[in-house]
């Protein structure tokens, strides 16, 4: 299994990924105490844990990181022109 954040260890411990668990993990990401890749692990690893519903908020989640992580690479490579 992937190594997760200590943050975010203890949301998959019991088997079961549930909205409140999901809700954390995104302000866990959002405060730095996780990052982005405990997401696609959780989404990819532990998918058969999700709670139902969850699999496509996580998706949504992933899909909003990725387009700030995109937006952030681009302005630090214009930064440094």
């Amino acid at each position: 299994m992937p190594v997760l954040s200590p943050s975010i260890k203890n949301l998959v411990t019991n088997a079961i990924f549930t909205a409140a668990d999901l809700i954390d993990l995104e302000k866990s990401i959002q405060s730095g105490r996780a990052i982005t890749e405990d997401a696609v692990a959780i989404a990819t690893c532990y998918v058969d844990t999700l709670e139902p519903g969850v699999g496509s908020w996580l998706k949504k989640l992933l899909l909003e990181e990725g387009r700030r992580q995109r937006a952030e690479g681009r302005r630090n490579c214009s930064m440094g022109r």
